[in-house]
């Protein structure tokens, strides 16, 4: 018969190189590390489609870039097969230490420790909290920030010193109030008794 033997293309409804009734595979391409647009055009390059995306926060691989994906690479699979892509969303948020009651210097190395930095340091005075440690914090305990962000502190001065007014008689360091109450006290009732005098003196 005419044309016997001869075959022309392949056979009608199949791809070229591919057996009739067989899917055409295709190698999963390595995205992971790549911006998710580039990811994107080589996983539709080589017939496969993008799947579900997840964003998810890294501290080592850069917003926008893929941190993980499924199928894995260099994985034969199916032609159409949809690739999902795990995307990073950037650094991921960080909880303030609780820092209130720590020695000054204490609170400054847990919040370098814990990747943030220490900011404005002010002083105050305090009834309760021992000179030198923390009484505030600004952003408070429990905040979630990002990475480098500064941590502000109120660190006690102490109980603030109530003075009593003295003659200057008692100038002995570290002497109690005690002497100069009672000195007075004595010059009170002088001054008293003068008054009485003068009085007495004048009717």
């Amino acid at each position: 018969p005419e044309g016997e033997g001869i075959v022309e293309g392949a056979p009608e409804g199949t791809s070229e190189g591919t057996p009739e009734g067989e899917i055409e595979k295709v190698t999963v391409p390595y995205v992971i590390g790549s911006p998710e647009a580039v990811a994107t055009s080589q996983i539709t390059s080589v017939g496969l489609v993008v799947g579900t995306i997840t964003k998810q926060c890294s501290d080592t691989v850069l917003e926008g870039n893929v941190i993980s994906q499924t199928p894995l690479p260099a994985q034969q699979v199916n032609k159409g097969t949809a690739v999902n892509l795990t995307i990073s969303s950037g650094p991921c948020p960080i909880t303030v230490p609780n820092v209130v009651g720590m020695a000054e210097q204490d609170a400054r190395i847990k919040i370098i420790t814990s990747g943030l930095v220490v900011g404005a340091v002010t002083q105050e005075y305090s009834d309760t909290v021992p000179a030198g440690s923390v009484i505030s914090q600004s952003p408070e305990a429990g905040s979630q920030v990002a990475k480098d962000t500064p941590v502000n502190l109120v660190v006690s001065k102490g109980k603030k010193r109530r003075f009593i007014v003295s003659c200057g008689i008692n100038n002995i360091p570290n002497n109690s109030y005690k002497g100069d109450i009672v000195i007075l006290g004595i010059l009170s009732g002088l001054l008293l008794i003068q008054s009485r005098r003068n009085n007495r003196t004048q009717n």
